[in-house]
């Protein structure tokens, strides 16, 4: 006696978005393969309308369109809604203003250029460093 393990059978739920009602061009598809997640990701522009319909399919082949329920929707903020400006557009560009004038009174060549004292000592300091780890050193015969 043989038996015969049959595959079971694959169920998908294919979704296409668009922006015409009659789907003449779509803008995206998504096949979704897990029946235990039913969701997808799709990015939309805002405030654009979108339509979006699905149909289910298995290995015979895939049933018709079914359209969404609202028919349409178009993504938005509730900022848009409440005409409301962004929370930081004003201050960024503040912001933007600033560092511009700190940038004309204060030009970048001159912090290149300048050499003081403050450079000498911090190369000096890397080469007292540098001698307390050689073989005749002070601070290597004192750590013994």
């Amino acid at each position: 006696m043989r038996k015969y393990i049959l595959p079971p059978l694959e169920s998908t739920v294919t979704v296409q978005w668009s922006t015409r009602s009659d789907f003449s061009i779509i803008s995206g598809t998504e096949e979704l393969t897990d029946m235990s997640n039913l969701r997808c990701q799709v990015d939309l522009m805002q405030g654009r309308r979108y339509y979006f319909r699905a149909c289910c399919g298995n290995l015979k082949g895939y049933g018709m369109f079914r359209a969404s329920t609202p028919s349409s929707v178009i993504p938005s903020t509730w900022r848009e809604i409440e005409q409301k400006d962004p929370r930081y557009g004003e201050s960024n560009n503040q912001l933007d203003q600033l560092i511009e004038e700190v940038r004309q009174l204060r030009p970048g060549s001159e912090i290149l250029e300048s050499t003081g004292p403050s450079q000498r000592r911090a190369q000096r300091k890397k080469t007292t460093i540098k001698q307390l780890f050689t073989a005749a050193s002070k601070f290597q015969k004192n750590l013994k």
